[in-house]
């Protein structure tokens, strides 16, 4: 497992890293101070809410407004 450090305002202090903040964000809600995360669950939840779950009972995609999934839930 690859952890990505987060400073306190969803930045990565490493040099060279991405913008993470939106996508941050968006899956976590606003910064309370440092953090780490896994960089899998980051990058899996922010393409979850940018391309949404396919529901084939519904015959479409639904897209979250937030991250409500169980698994995702827990790093909040």
């Amino acid at each position: 497992m690859l952890l990505v450090p987060l400073d306190a305002g969803h930045t990565i202090p490493l040099r060279r890293a991405p913008d993470v903040r939106e996508a941050c964000e968006q899956v976590y809600g606003p910064a309370t101070g440092p953090a780490v995360t896994p960089h899998r669950e980051l990058l899996g939840a922010h393409e979850w809410l940018r391309k949404g779950v396919d529901v084939p009972a519904l015959g479409d995609r639904i897209h979250p407004s937030t991250v409500s999934s169980p698994r995702y839930a827990a790093s909040t």
